[in-house]
This record gives C-alpha cells, sequence and structure tokens, in this order.
C-alpha cells in the first residue's frame, strides 16, 4: 500500500499505515442518477366588468396542477423515493371606486387553497414501509426519510382595502389587510 491509506476506510485496533493485523471498515456515498418527470398544467380566467363611470369589477381565477416523479427531496437510494402532487387554486374580487379626481378606494377579496402531497413513488411503497432511514453523521445515510408520506392544505382568505389621494405633486396610500388562514 505504498504507506497510503485510502480515504474511504478506517483502520480499527491498529495503525492502518504500519499493523498488518487490522479490520478495514469502507464507508462513503453513493450518487443516484434518475430522470425527473414532471408535469404541471396552469390556467388563468379574467373577467372585468365596468359598473359606471366610476366603479369597475374585475374577478380572477388561477388554478395550477402539478405532479413530480420522483421528487427532489428525500432520495436516499434505489426504493426510497417520493413523488410530489399539488394543486394551487386562487380566486380574486377587485372592487375599484373613483370618489374624486384625487381620491380612489380599492377593495381585494382573495381565496386562495393551496395543496401539496408527497406520497411514496409507485413500485417503492412496500420497500419504503419496511426500512427507515439510517443516518450515520459525517459519513452516509440509506433509506426512506422519516418526513414521507405527507401532505398539507391551507385555506386562506385574504381582505385588502387601499384608498390613494393624490395632493399637488404627491400621492399617498393607505389601507390594511387581514389574512385568515386555516
Amino acid at each position: 500500500m505504498n504507506g497510503l491509506t485510502n480515504p474511504t476506510t478506517v483502520a480499527l485496533g491498529a495503525d492502518p499505515v504500519t499493523s498488518a493485523d487490522r479490520v478495514l471498515i469502507e464507508f462513503g456515498r453513493a450518487g443516484i442518477t434518475f430522470s425527473n418527470a414532471e408535469d404541471t398544467d396552469q390556467y388563468i380566467f379574467r373577467i372585468d366588468h365596468r359598473l359606471n363611470d366610476t366603479q369597475m369589477l374585475a374577478f380572477r381565477y388561477a388554478f395550477d396542477d402539478t405532479s413530480a416523479s420522483p421528487y427532489g427531496f428525500g432520495l436516499n437510494g434505489p426504493g426510497f423515493t417520493a413523488d410530489s402532487v399539488g394543486r394551487k387554486q386562487n380566486f380574486l374580487m377587485t372592487h375599484t371606486w373613483v370618489l374624486g379626481p384625487t381620491l380612489t378606494n380599492e377593495f381585494r377579496f382573495s381565496y386562495a387553497r393551496p395543496r401539496s402531497w408527497f406520497p411514496f413513488s409507485a413500485g417503492n411503497k412496500e420497500l419504503a414501509n419496511t426500512l427507515q432511514r439510517i443516518d450515520i453523521r459525517g459519513l452516509s445515510l440509506f433509506g426512506m426519510d422519516p418526513a414521507y408520506p405527507q401532505g398539507r392544505v391551507a385555506n386562506n382568505w385574504l381582505y385588502q382595502d387601499t384608498v390613494s389621494k393624490t395632493k399637488g405633486t404627491h400621492t399617498l396610500r393607505f389601507g390594511g389587510e387581514i389574512l385568515r388562514q386555516l
């Protein structure tokens, strides 16, 4: 071995350079290369309606459906992969009211529902359910990330109101918002 040790081996109970009686334990990291197929559908619908010369309504609906297999996190060896499935929906209504030549009010209501799910990849469920992750700190890890499978759904209601006032060369804007998230 010409006096050098392999950096991926450890000698137990002896000097790795001088001792002929040694036990070697090899360790290291293995890289996995795979394709990451992602499919996304996105749609936006918008309607604007002029109530009169001073008031306008706008309605918008946005939809996003995405799936990825396998997902980029928790990949710790063959058979230990998770997918990603998500759907985001958002409805927005805006009421703009011109109260005078220098004063406007804009009220916005929005409802959003983002949903994410990270199931085990197809064909990996049996193996992923039988072996949790083994993590040798600083060396390697193998097995399924204990955070999978998981998912989350949120319901967001947002109310905003903004008043704009022009005074000479200055524009003042003030308002507030309330967000309720479940």
